[in-house]
């Protein structure tokens, strides 16, 4: 485990990441855990937040926010961040050259991925 993903407030969210293990939740919390919570399941299909999550799925996340990615779909999302990484690239190369928003915008058009 790397990170941990709460549907729900969390707490001493700068703890956990100098602990090396990076809290995402939806909002904070400065009391502990409610009296009634409980470990359910592990390893177990789960929902959050509408989303469905299996065991074997991968959960990439940041200060922007998380993603799920099913496991059986990983291989396509790795060659579509290739594709928005190199997006990136070329409109960073084309704004210190100064493009206009037109070249900008037919970068983006070129090169975006298209939804499954």
């Amino acid at each position: 485990m790397t990170g941990l993903v709460i549907f729900g407030a969390g707490r001493d969210v700068a703890g956990w990441r100098e602990a090396g293990m990076p809290l995402y939740c939806t909002g904070l919390a400065t009391k502990d855990k409610p009296a009634n919570m409980r470990i359910t399941g592990c390893q177990v299909p789960i929902e959050i937040g509408g989303v469905p999550v299996k065991p074997e799925d991968v959960i990439v996340g940041d200060e922007d926010g998380i993603v799920v990615v099913p496991r059986e779909r990983l291989e396509e999302a790795i060659e579509k961040v290739y594709v928005v990484l190199g997006v990136e690239a070329d409109m960073q190369q084309a704004i210190r050259r100064g493009a206009s928003g037109a070249e900008i915008a037919a970068i983006i058009a070129r090169k975006k991925p298209q939804a499954p």
